[in-house]
């Protein structure tokens, strides 16, 4: 379907940038759309990953402050180990650099799961969703995060016969954390019992 971009111009360059478009596009009785202002938030493409530690039959998750979730509660998010690519670096790369900071493990094998758009309604920003094990003889370090970034990260383990009560109490609020536990309730849960 035919799009004519119209206008775009950048109204925030800092650690996310926002472009302001003026678009028209095909509709779906085959005519064009009025102009309409529309703004993306550029978020840059990220990755995460399911760790599943086969020694504790567990997954391991981060949990850190998030500064957007503050407000509304509860500002300290259990996640997946995730980050954001850096210019050029591949998407197999990043992951295993954040799961190294974050979680202190080196995985030898990631199995690439499915990518995501997380909120297509404003971000541009591409989820790649990864899978791998470990187990104590991967712990290369103790996590945490980096100074540098003033992370401050705690590794939360929930066993596998605790993950759907997570889930079901709410303890789980980012988005890909939820799709990727649900990945593994419906494709690893019964391989692994």
């Amino acid at each position: 379907m035919k799009v004519e971009i119209i206008d775009k111009k950048t109204i925030l360059d800092d650690f996310f940038k926002v472009e302001k478009v003026k678009v028209r596009h095909e509709k779906f009785d085959g005519e064009m759309s009025p102009i309409l202002t529309r703004l993306n938030l550029k978020r840059g493409d990220a990755v995460t990953a399911i760790i599943y530690h086969k020694e504790k039959n567990a997954l391991l998750l981060a949990r850190q402050f998030r500064y957007s979730t503050y407000e509304k509660g509860p500002g300290w998010i259990t996640e997946l180990a995730a980050g954001i690519k850096e210019e050029g670096e591949s998407e197999e790369y990043c992951i295993e650099r954040e799961i190294e900071e974050e979680l202190g493990y080196k995985v030898k094998d990631f199995e690439e799961l499915f990518n995501l758009y997380m909120s297509p309604g404003g971000s541009d920003q591409i989820v790649y969703f990864f899978y791998g094990e470990v187990t104590e003889a991967d712990r290369i370090n103790s996590g945490g995060g980096l100074d540098t970034e003033h992370e401050d990260i705690k590794t939360i383990i929930i066993p596998v016969a605790e993950i759907e009560e997570y889930m079901s109490s709410n303890k789980i609020q980012d988005a890909k954390t939820y799709t990727g536990l649900l990945w593994f309730l419906q494709n690893k849960i019964d391989k692994i019992k």
